[in-house]
Parts: C-alpha cells; sequence; structure tokens
C-alpha cells in the first residue's frame, strides 16, 4: 500500500493539514497503519484511488520486517475492548483530568523554585525537590497528551491536537512538536 502523491487531498484530510504535510513525499505505509489501525479498510480504499498518481521513489524511514500478525492481532483486540466498553479510543477528557495534579505540582515547583510568595525559602532540599518535582511536571505532559496529540488520538479536533501537543512540547519543555 504505497503513499502516493497527495497534495489534493490535503485540505480534506480528518486528521488536518499539517500531518499530510510532514509527511509529504515519503512512504509511510506504516505511519498510516499506525495512525488509523481502527479504520484501515476505509484507508485502503483511499489509497486504491490514488495508485493511478504513481508510486513514491524516496523514503526517509526504516524498513521494517513486515508484521507477523501481532500487530494486526494487537490492535483488533484493543479495538474491540474499546468497542465492548463503548469508549471512545480518542477521549480527550480522561488525559485532561489526570493532568490537573501535573499541572498543580508544576506551578507549586515553580513557585518554590521562584521564591514567590509564601513558598520562599533558603533551604537547598526543599529547592532540589522542587526542581525533580518540576521536572517531572514537564516529563508527564509530553509522555501522554503530547504524544497523543502527535498520534491525533487526543480527541478528535485538529485544533485540539495542535494546541494539546504545542503547548507542553513548545512552550514548557522549549523543544518543537514537529522535530518531534
Amino acid at each position: 500500500m504505497p503513499l502516493l502523491c497527495i497534495v489534493a487531498w490535503v485540505d480534506r484530510h480528518p486528521g488536518g493539514m499539517e500531518q499530510i504535510l510532514l509527511c509529504a513525499g515519503r512512504d509511510v505505509t506504516d505511519l498510516v497503519a499506525m495512525y488509523h489501525p481502527f479504520a484501515m479498510e476505509k484507508v485502503d480504499k483511499y489509497f486504491a484511488s490514488w495508485e493511478k498518481l504513481g508510486p513514491c521513489t524516496e523514503s526517509e524511514y526504516p524498513v521494517f520486517k513486515a508484521d507477523s500478525g501481532f500487530y494486526k492481532e494487537l490492535s483488533a483486540d484493543i479495538a474491540n475492548f474499546f468497542e465492548k466498553q463503548k469508549l471512545d479510543s480518542k477521549d480527550w477528557r480522561y488525559g485532561a483530568v489526570r493532568m490537573v495534579p501535573v499541572a498543580l505540582a508544576m506551578a507549586w515547583s515553580y513557585c518554590v523554585m521562584n521564591g514567590i510568595g509564601s513558598f520562599a525559602t533558603d533551604s537547598w532540599a526543599v529547592l532540589a525537590c522542587a526542581a525533580l518535582v518540576f521536572g517531572w511536571a514537564q516529563a508527564m505532559p509530553l509522555l501522554h497528551v503530547m504524544h497523543d496529540s502527535c498520534h491525533t488520538a487526543f480527541g478528535h479536533n485538529e485544533t485540539l491536537w495542535q494546541w494539546a501537543g504545542r503547548v507542553p512540547m513548545d512552550w514548557i519543555a522549549g523543544s518543537s512538536i514537529l522535530s518531534w
């Protein structure tokens, strides 16, 4: 299932224009399977209509050996779990609720490290503890919200993915979501 020239389809991609532009001109067969494991039949129909455009010849992604069936079986089991439990696999609320204590820990540690208000201290041990908590609080949104947003799995909205990915990566960690 080679990814072909998709410029005409960029504006219609449900995952947003940015996702397509970051991968344009590359063979992203494996990426498509990762992003769309529960909808590969629909994706295959789209690819079938692109066959006439010709294959991409360059790829900067490594080539992995073919799936032994494990990935497809695991994806099907996960899809069945969400279907049986009547859960939305992209529901953003669960992740947002888990980030509340992380945000509170980040705010506390920031105030301690910067001597804001009643949090001011000269204790080296307290400052070191606050620095460790702040580092942890920086990493947690990256490991969850930003990661899921980059995989278009944090809600169903492109704007949400961009904000939920960029706030922790670009603004808190000081990196770029595009390099991830």
